[in-house]
């Protein structure tokens, strides 16, 4: 005759922390990492930009988008980033806890994985600039104006051409069209590089009145496919880093 065990079983939460991966690459691809990398920066930048107004396209243009749809509130497209990385967290069944030296790893790897576009610029040969108005405006002087524009650019545009639009074509083609997830994932980098490398053309570019900048447009797709084929490997925050501290540095030597 058999005995039967009256041990409990482990509650689900239990086991599914034993049984979630752990280790820095695990846990720098977090949504909830991600989030508490950018808050800072966020939030700095949605002061500055409160107080002396910005130049930033992406914010203005995701505020129009929201428009659309009756929201109009100041602070929505910043709220919208932080909403959807906390859904990502939470459909994903992630664990909530804050670990600093992930947080320093993501900062110190981030200043690495912009190294590379140092290179691509080079090979294009495209001046850096940072793109102060000619008339400063009262507040922070130029050096901190780009910086803080650069940390803006870095985490919107990587909101709006990696996270959304990148993981929206890999959604499609891989999950409801059931392509190689692989080849889904090719086509969904280069499609956004190319629309993030024509959304920072003017008007006039675009339309022909004046000459197309090829160098440029050449620089921006080549760092947009490098940005996406990062974001694919390492998560939204690291790409906001390696995209924020190359906007940091143009500032640094052209300011």
């Amino acid at each position: 005759m058999t005995r039967r065990s009256h041990a409990k079983p482990a509650p689900p939460e239990a086991s599914f922390a034993a049984a979630e991966p752990r280790g820095y690459l695990y846990e720098s691809r977090r949504p909830l990492n991600s989030l508490l990398f950018i808050l800072v920066p966020l939030t700095v930048y949605q002061v500055f930009a409160l107080m002396y107004g910005t130049r930033l396209l992406a914010p203005r243009d995701m505020a129009r988008f929201l428009k659309y749809f009756g929201a109009t509130a100041t602070l929505l497209p910043a709220a919208l980033i932080v909403v959807v990385l906390l859904v990502q967290h939470f459909f994903h069944r992630r664990r909530w806890s804050l670990d600093p030296p992930v947080l320093l790893g993501m900062l110190a790897e981030s200043v690495v994985w912009m190294l590379p576009l140092l290179a691509m610029n080079s090979f294009t040969r495209v001046p850096m600039s940072a793109q102060t108005a000619p008339a400063a405006p009262p507040g922070p002087g130029p050096f901190v104006r780009e910086v803080l524009q650069g940390l803006g650019a870095g985490i919107y545009e990587e909101f709006i051409f990696r996270l959304v639009l990148a993981g929206l074509i890999l959604f499609v083609l891989a999950d409801l069209l059931e392509f190689r997830r692989e080849v889904s994932a090719v086509v969904a980098i280069f499609v956004q590089a190319a629309l993030f490398s024509l959304y920072h053309l003017t008007h006039a570019e675009l339309t022909g009145q004046t000459p197309f900048p090829w160098g440029p447009f050449s620089f921006r797709m080549f760092a947009g496919a490098y940005l996406g084929g990062l974001y694919v490997l390492r998560g939204y925050g690291i790409t906001v880093g390696a995209h924020a501290a190359w906007n940091v540095y143009v500032a640094w030597v052209s300011t």
